[in-house]
């Protein structure tokens, strides 16, 4: 980290896909333009549509000090491609957190899917899931917690690329940004 700048190709990932490609695209174009994901412009962005506002780029860091996009992976890699390597302090929030934070279930806190994000990533779309474990949560949260354990596969895999780099060079076949500012 550098004047707080934190340096987007070595940032961890939490998912390996995105869900809404067409957005990155045009997101890109945005950051080429000098956009940045700042309060002001995610409350603009907001207010235009009608939607509330999206929280600033989570950064969650771990002990061993990795850190890895936790919310905010399309913002993050539109950035890359748009050809700046780096986020600005007032773009992002660090979060501490443990990898034991992330193997469990914590019904309180709405985190239903645990993985361990050494290994594994979430898939890009698992609301469906949430929602199944949410109605069973209901009825007998044993029985959530069961169907949690046995349905993993639903909501993570095993993990393909570590960085923002690495999965924008297999997913987009972009190898570097350097020399972007």
């Amino acid at each position: 980290m550098k004047d707080g700048r934190l340096q987007l190709d070595s940032l961890g990932i939490m998912h390996d896909e995105i869900r809404h490609v067409h957005q990155v695209v045009e997101m890109a174009r945005l950051v080429r333009d000098g956009l940045f994901w700042n309060r002001d412009v995610l409350h603009a962005y907001a207010v235009a549509h009608g939607i509330p506002m999206a929280p600033l780029i989570a950064i969650a860091h771990f002990p061993d000090d990795w850190l890895m996009i936790r919310d905010g992976h399309h913002r993050c890699l539109a950035t890359y491609l748009g050809g700046r390597a780096y986020l600005r302090p007032d773009e992002y929030r660090i979060e501490e957190y443990t990898y034991e934070m992330y193997a469990e279930i914590n019904f309180k806190a709405g985190f239903v899917t645990p993985f361990d994000p050494r290994a594994e990533v979430r898939l890009p779309d698992f609301g469906s899931f949430r929602q199944e474990v949410s109605r069973l949560y209901a009825r007998s949260p044993e029985a959530a917690v069961t169907f949690i354990r046995h349905n993993k596969s639903r909501y993570a895999r095993p993990r393909r690329y570590y960085t923002l780099a690495q999965m924008a060079e297999h997913v987009w076949g972009i190898q570097s940004v350097e020399g972007h500012t």
